[in-house]
């Protein structure tokens, strides 16, 4: 005869796996609203070729992950048309839970399954950069499997077998869906600065691949309503849009994005067409938390279209044309602005020009970097995307000069899997051949696998700035990486931060619902004005965190929560300081 005490124990965790995998599926796991300025594509990257060696994918055998790995590395013929002809290719979609594993016979398993529409056949075909018919080659898969990694409603692990060195091939290509409707409460806290909201949203509605989201709550003004549309296949074709519009009390903005990607070398042509406007509230930072409250009318352009001017198979220059375009306009608040600081400025810029873009392909594929178990698929080479153009008075700029938008990146590959990659964001115009309003933002980060389970990551961030303008000061604190000090506590016109993070994996896939891991943290930063750097001492904190990702039901989202305590430079100050929202610190 059995225990009841065991047995009562028994039904009762069956009876929370299940109240757990239902409140995930309705759910999904909390994160946290990024802000509608700037905000990246959903979509996060990943997956491995040839993941379970060994199984069958109907008639077909699957090859081994090493013959796949081996078949993409392969070095690539020198004339497209030695690559192999696609003779035949058959699209395997499954479902979120596989039958067979065990959480697919579970009551919230068979739920999802029920409830979910898989992602139609030809959403991935339209996914991928080769037909029926056409020569393919490794470059081709590689591209393809990125590009479906990248979409939110497919899972990282996806297929592509049946390669081999001949003149034809049969191709098989297998993906399988992530839970996509959610119902959520997205909060976030960086010291006292708190938002939320609460919204719904579909990442995969009726299969074909579209996003839309309602979202109500509560930003660091007022109230607000979102409404968004994201589109990876806009009329079909390799198109990405997004659109939406919010508002809220007298505040409104709206945004328009439509792309079409360079995503390998050998991509012919492209374009950018980004607009933003935003009528509203402006909160000035230099005044902290509370800082005033400025009126803003604010509305960019950025347009673009070119192509590839020479290049091979792993790297490319392509020259494009186009136009920035920038206008801003701000109303002092009655109280003036915080002590005896200057107003804001207005800002006009009409500026023609043409972006040169350059990269070298040296795709890598990690794991376990931004989300537990999630392949991210990195380039550990290089990319450069300059736009230089001339503001003119003619086009109703306020002053005349050139203007430059620079995007760089630089990947390093080091001993045992660790990687660096260096990053830079600058802006800058020149006048009479001085530089004013000038930002450079630089930050390299590094990351090194000890286990599989323990991750330690570095980053070291340098801002530098000359005349710039008071609205884009820069700022230290919660908001920024220094987590132990309140949201925009420190300002000026230069800032050094080093954070330290170690990543430790707990649970990976947790009764196929959650992953979970902590972190133990050290952020250490320095704010000054030019010239005055000795006046501002280094400001350092430590803390803890703990990290949650639904693994099949809240996309690729990691949810943060870390509370810092200041333990250098911060004073009186001595009170931890909590902060939580999505994916990590960096």
């Amino acid at each position: 005869m059995g225990d009841p005490v065991r047995g009562s124990e028994g039904e009762a965790r069956s009876l929370a796996k299940a109240l757990l995998g239902l409140l995930l599926l309705l759910a999904g796991v909390a994160d946290a609203s990024r802000g509608a300025r700037g905000a990246p594509v959903d979509g996060a990257q990943g997956g491995l070729v040839g993941d379970t060696p060994g199984e069958s994918v109907g008639d077909a055998p699957r090859r081994s992950p090493g013959a796949e790995a081996a078949a993409l590395a392969a070095p690539a013929p020198a004339d497209s048309q030695r690559c192999p002809i696609c003779r035949s290719l058959t699209i395997i979609r499954e479902p979120i839970y596989r039958p067979g594993e065990p959480a697919a016979e579970t009551l919230y398993g068979r739920l999802a399954n029920a409830l979910h529409v898989t992602t139609r056949e030809g959403v991935v075909r339209r996914g991928l950069h080769f037909r029926e018919g056409q020569p393919v080659c490794p470059e081709d898969l590689a591209a393809s499997l990125r590009r479906l990694r990248s979409y939110p409603f497919l899972h990282s692990q996806i297929e592509i077998s049946g390669y081999a060195p001949g003149d034809s091939v049969d191709l098989i290509v297998r993906t399988r869906d992530v839970w996509t409707t959610q119902v959520d409460f997205q909060i976030r806290k960086e010291g006292g600065l708190m938002t939320w909201s609460v919204g719904a949203r579909e990442t995969n509605l009726l299969g074909l691949g579209k996003k839309v989201s309602l979202r109500l709550g509560e930003d660091e003004v007022q109230t607000f309503w979102g409404v968004g549309l994201i589109d990876p296949q806009l009329l079909g074709r390799n198109l990405w849009l997004v659109a939406a519009a919010s508002g809220g009390g007298e505040r409104r903005a709206e945004r328009l994005f439509l792309e079409r990607r360079f995503e390998q070398a050998a991509t012919p042509w492209g374009f950018t067409l980004g607009a933003d406007r935003l009528e509203g509230t402006f909160v000035d930072h230099r005044g902290g938390l509370e800082g005033p409250e400025w009126d803003l009318d604010f509305w960019e352009l950025l347009a673009r279209a070119g192509g590839r001017v020479t290049g091979g198979r792993r790297w490319a220059l392509r020259v494009s044309p186009g136009v920035y375009l920038a206008h801003e306009v701000y109303d002092e608040p009655d109280a003036g602005a915080p002590g005896d600081l200057p107003p804001l400025h207005d800002w006009d810029v009409r500026a023609p020009g043409v972006t040169f873009h350059y990269v070298v392909e040296r795709y890598r594929q990690v794991s376990g970097v931004d989300a537990f178990e999630h392949r991210s698929d990195l380039n550990l080479g290089t990319e450069l995307q300059l736009f230089a153009g001339y503001a003119t008075p003619a086009w109703g700029s306020r002053g005349e000069g050139a203007f430059f938008l620079l995007e760089a990146e630089q990947g390093v590959a080091s001993f045992r899997g660790g990687f660096a990659r260096f990053a830079v964001l600058a802006r800058a115009e020149v006048d009479d051949r001085q530089l004013f309003n000038t930002r450079w933002e630089s930050a390299l980060r590094y990351y090194q696998h000890i286990t599989r389970r323990q991750l330690l990551a570095t980053r070291l961030r340098w801002d530098w700035s000359r005349a710039l303008t008071p609205q884009r000061i820069l700022t230290l604190g919660a908001e920024s990486g220094l987590r132990g000090f309140d949201a925009y506590r420190f300002w000026g016109e230069r800032v050094l931060l080093l954070n330290l993070e170690d990543r430790v994996t707990l649970a990976e896939d947790l009764w196929g619902l959650i992953s979970f891991g902590l972190v133990g943290f050290v952020d250490a930063g320095v704010a000054w004005k030019a010239g005055e750097r000795e006046r501002e001492r280094p400001r350092v904190s430590v803390g803890l965190g703990l990290r949650l990702l639904g693994s099949r039901t809240s996309g690729r989202t990691v949810t943060r929560v870390d509370i810092g305590f200041p333990v250098l430079g911060g004073g009186d100050e001595t009170d931890p300081i909590l902060s939580f929202g999505a994916g990590q610190a960096f």
